[in-house]
């Protein structure tokens, strides 16, 4: 339930941001069947790839320009790809800093002590 509540939610802010920035006008009849469109999207691509799609779009418009949500829901599998390999970038960037960083921690099982007295007798005190 909440999952599609989140949905509703999304795909209402994905066609606002799309009537704002690049239909830059009122809103119209259309809405609700966008909204639909908006919500089928998110089944298979994330708002902020929508979100990405439609600022690609706003920047590098058609020569007959956008009429349609429609449009987004045609080019995006296209568009966001440099998006994912900027993502997937971070990502592989934040895990070798990880990886750095667990490289220079100590360890637990530090055996560098015991290798140096590999081979020594241990003199114990039984009377102490």
């Amino acid at each position: 339930m909440n999952d599609s509540l989140s949905k509703s939610t999304d795909s209402k802010e994905i066609i606002l941001y799309f009537y704002e920035h690049v239909m830059n006008s009122k809103i119209d009849n259309n809405i609700s069947k966008y909204i639909i469109m908006a919500k089928r999207l998110l089944t298979k691509y994330s708002k902020d790839e929508i979100i990405y799609t439609m600022d690609y779009c706003s920047k590098h418009k058609p020569s007959g320009g956008i009429y349609s949500f429609g449009y987004i829901s045609a080019i995006i599998e296209d568009t966001i790809k440099p998006y994912r390999k900027e993502k997937l970038k971070e990502k592989v960037k934040k895990a070798e800093e990880e990886s750095k960083e667990i490289g220079t921690l100590p360890r637990a099982s530090d055996n560098s002590k015991k290798l140096k007295n590999f081979g020594k007798r241990e003199e114990f005190d039984w009377n102490a």
